[in-house]
């Protein structure tokens, strides 16, 4: 009897031997990337995705890869981006940009 005990141990510690050397580890990654004119941006920080529809990325970098300059008002929370006589404001909060007004 405690011959099979002992057995039944020793056979139970080579299975649980065997399943964990032989089980394979997967880092489950969630990234996001972000083109822009086919050009993959590599950010300082990944983008927060905050829903199915919104994605949150540095304004900055992306005016950067455009071309544009980008300027921030914090009284009004207003981002600004210039680019060929194009003035796009962006405001805290709000759903649309204004262009040129």
């Amino acid at each position: 009897m405690i011959v099979t005990n002992k057995l039944y141990y020793l056979l139970l510690l080579v299975c649980l031997t065997i399943a964990v050397l032989n089980s394979t580890s997967v880092l489950a990654t969630n990234t996001t990337q972000v083109s822009v004119n086919g050009n993959i941006i590599d950010f300082d920080a990944a983008p927060i995705k905050k829903s199915e529809e919104n994605l949150l990325v540095p304004l900055r970098k992306i005016s950067e890869e455009i071309g544009a300059a980008a300027a921030w008002n914090h009284t009004e929370k207003q981002v600004t981006l210039l680019k060929d006589r194009v003035i796009v404001t962006l405001t805290i909060g709000e759903e649309y940009a204004v262009v040129n007004g």
